[in-house]
């Protein structure tokens, strides 16, 4: 716990911005963010849910910019310490893997719901002549 810190974000903050390295493992307590892939919000995540967790232990871009949709309690822990506790500690790494592979489980599946969604929407769109 003394790797992060705990912090309490208003409307707008941004999180991570697509294309740019992720400079923490970001974890939701409560409130909520938007989820946003070229300008387009795709998804919307709350509470129990990891931010940055794909790309902050390779120092990777954020494939998506994440910005507070509302009042958020998270707890923030720097890319570069979570990689130092791990390198101190490799017994932890698997557990962190299995709980970020639970995590991108659940986002993958929402986002096939929505991708579902909008593929039937867009079928029943009668052609223009």
């Amino acid at each position: 716990m003394d790797t992060g810190s705990w912090q309490d974000g208003e409307i707008g903050d941004l999180l991570t911005q697509q294309g740019m390295p992720v400079d923490a493992l970001t974890y939701l307590a409560s409130g909520g963010v938007d989820v946003d892939v070229g300008g387009q919000i795709i998804a919307q995540v709350g509470p129990g849910q990891f931010i940055g967790e794909m790309a902050c232990m390779t120092s990777g871009p954020a494939s998506a910019s994440v910005r507070l949709n509302q009042p958020t309690r998270y707890f923030s822990a720097s890319s570069d310490a979570l990689r130092r506790l791990v390198k101190r500690n490799p017994d932890i790494s698997p557990h962190l893997d299995l709980a970020f592979s639970g995590n991108i489980r659940s986002k993958l599946v929402a986002t096939n719901s929505v991708l579902e969604k909008t593929m039937k929407a867009r079928e029943s769109v009668p052609a223009a002549d």
